[in-house]
């Protein structure tokens, strides 16, 4: 699996903000977008890698 594209956005401001993280896995076949929110970006962006994950190997 490759990491194709990796994107964050802040939802809210401030020093509790929420943090949109958009992710595109791709395995060679096809290309998947993943998303998760979380106030941590670390947390997000780990959510997100593993939903699509999950999702590139539901799909085989």
């Amino acid at each position: 699996m490759k990491l194709v594209e990796f994107h964050v956005d802040s939802i809210t401001g401030g020093t509790d903000a929420l943090i949109d993280v958009m992710v595109k896995l791709g395995d060679g076949e096809k290309i998947i977008t993943a998303k998760a929110t979380e106030p941590d970006i670390i947390n997000a962006s780990v959510k997100a890698y593993i939903a699509g994950v999950n999702r590139l190997i539901e799909d085989k």
